[in-house]
């Protein structure tokens, strides 16, 4: 699913089933589009601004990603 995306003139685009997510997953998707404003794509520095406001965003990652993976995901 997506979940969210930022376009070139930097619009954010959420979707609103994100709702059913837990908050921490929530808090993230909208910190990663927030995070295209100052870099449009997945570079070290996009990562790093993430981790500056999530510090275990990697740890939700792997948590969603395992969620989906069982089939748990919304």
């Amino acid at each position: 699913k997506i979940w969210g995306s930022c376009n070139t003139k930097k619009t954010i685009y959420i979707n609103s089933k994100i709702s059913m997510l837990p908050v921490e997953a929530i808090d993230y998707i909208i910190v990663h589009e927030f995070c295209h404003i100052l870099h449009m794509n997945h570079s070290k520095e996009f990562y790093k601004a993430i981790e500056k406001i999530i510090p275990n965003y990697n740890e939700i990652v792997v948590r969603r990603s395992e969620e989906r993976r069982v089939g748990k995901e919304c």
